[in-house]
């Protein structure tokens, strides 16, 4: 009972990913683990949990480091499902060629396991696993014209108190 009131003690503040000229927004909580490139180490991704969002200094406390948001160049999200469907594909593709594979040298049965038609399958599920993870695996923002990074802070606050 104690640890989720805890936890709903920083429920009201996020990390915001704004679309400029959109209703639609993605927001990320404190506990998310969020992919990201800084303006100091813009050559390499970053990959950190949001530990604490310091609204008032525009900063967020990852479990290794601190962050303002203005060094914050881009935000990778990833699709879970999309990369999910993906690897389902294509372990189907190569479980379709390695089983095909196995037949056809034990001989099983007289009939050609590695025929042109089960090659295609298997091959073609391969690929469309492997063209599913990289359309829809991943996404990712960069804070410019299109997008914005911001913290919210929801929390209900009375002056003085």
């Amino acid at each position: 009972m104690i640890i989720p009131l805890c936890l709903a003690s920083q429920a009201d503040m996020f990390l915001q990913i704004e679309e400029i000229n959109s209703p639609e927004s993605i927001k990320l909580p404190v506990g998310s683990t969020i992919t990201f490139k800084s303006s100091k180490y813009s050559d390499q991704w970053q990959k950190g949990r949001i530990k604490e969002i310091i609204y008032d200094g525009n900063t967020i406390i990852f479990d290794h480091t601190f962050m303002p948001l203005n060094e914050i160049e881009k935000i990778k999200i990833i699709n879970f499902g999309g990369q999910a469907i993906g690897y389902a594909l294509e372990a189907f593709g190569v479980s379709w060629l390695s089983l095909g594979a196995l037949a056809e040298l034990t001989n099983v049965g007289d009939e050609n396991n590695l025929s042109a038609q089960n090659l295609i399958i298997g091959a073609t599920a391969i690929g469309t696993g492997f063209l599913i993870q990289k359309v829809s695996g991943n996404k990712v923002y960069t804070n410019n014209k299109t997008h914005r990074f911001r913290l919210i802070d929801l929390r209900f606050s009375v002056e003085g108190q």
